[in-house]
């Protein structure tokens, strides 16, 4: 993490890889010395994410978080064949679930309205007005607020 993703990824993805690092990579493959991790273990984790991966007890993940779960294994398994503790990346054998795309839930025109006529009870609401009509993401909004 230090010698990779500080230097090259945004704070804000470096604490959500951290975390998975910490809550679901090293509870499952932590006692696996790396020369001996194998497909099939991360095949049947990734299995077992789909089924009963979320922290909080409450079911699987989505096909879309162990996608996006793989793609950070690959890459730091990618990282240890370039730095040479590992002859191959065994992610690359690994049948990754197919994602389907979420429809996505958006307000009509009266929901925003009623949003926003509450937001102006707050001292939120330019930040409130300026995520529903720019599309910034959360870290740009910080920035226009003054609250990274």
């Amino acid at each position: 993490m230090s010698d990779y993703a500080k230097p090259n990824l945004s704070p804000r993805t470096v604490e959500g890889y951290t975390s998975i690092i910490k809550m679901h990579f090293i509870p499952e493959f932590g006692n696996i010395l790396l020369s001996q991790l194998r497909s099939d273990h991360i095949q049947k984790y990734y299995a077992k994410q789909l089924v009963s991966g979320r922290c909080d007890g409450k079911g699987g993940l989505s096909a879309q978080s162990v996608r996006h779960e793989h793609m950070l294994l690959h890459k730091i398994l990618q990282t240890a064949v370039k730095q040479g503790p590992l002859s191959r990346n065994v992610a690359d054998a690994i049948d990754i679930p197919r994602a389907h795309p979420i429809e996505m839930q958006t307000w009509n025109e009266a929901k925003i309205v009623q949003f926003l006529n509450e937001a102006k009870k707050t001292p939120y609401y330019a930040l409130f007005y300026t995520a529903l009509f720019t599309g910034m993401r959360r870290s740009e909004l910080g920035i226009v607020k003054g609250i990274v």
